[in-house]
């Protein structure tokens, strides 16, 4: 059993992007919102969402390119304040005022965003795997990678 809905939301360009959200105890349970890093998915935070599930509501979405989120097909669209756009989209539609953070790599940068841009949304944050400095050796070892395969024809692919 997944214990998890399954939803697809519209961005401001569109699309339709991917979220699974897992139910708190309760329907007016604090929000923990998980984002994942760049070529990753809402797989990552399965885990984690069970465990935290218990006390909070937990929104793993993935973002656009990804999973099962639809692809832009314009380049520029693919840029952390797009992600964060498409992230207060997502509040906005559900209704969420305040979320926890928990942001791997560009999960975290997306976070950093969010909190400079709206504040009083994010509440708290774990970020895991970025700092406040980005070395250019990590930067190149990314980019050797980022791009190489997909898209896929479909999910097992």
């Amino acid at each position: 059993m997944n214990r998890f809905g399954e939803a697809f939301y519209a961005t401001d360009d569109g699309l339709q992007l991917y979220v699974r959200d897992y139910p708190g105890p309760c329907s007016d349970a604090p929000v923990v919102l998980c984002l994942h890093g760049l070529t990753r998915n809402s797989r990552d935070f399965h885990a984690l969402a069970l465990s935290l599930a218990a006390d909070f509501r937990v929104l793993v979405p993935e973002q656009r390119g990804r999973g099962r989120s639809e692809y832009n097909d314009d380049p520029a669209r693919y840029a952390i304040m797009q992600y964060v756009l498409d992230m207060r989209g997502l509040l906005n539609e559900l209704g969420v005022e305040s979320v926890a953070i928990v942001g791997t790599s560009m999960g975290g940068l997306m976070t950093f965003a969010l909190n400079a841009l709206y504040p009083g949304v994010v509440t708290r944050a774990v970020i895991n795997d970025i700092g406040p400095e980005i070395a250019e050796a990590g930067l190149e070892r990314i980019k050797s990678y980022v791009g190489i395969a997909g898209p896929f024809a479909d999910w097992n692919e």
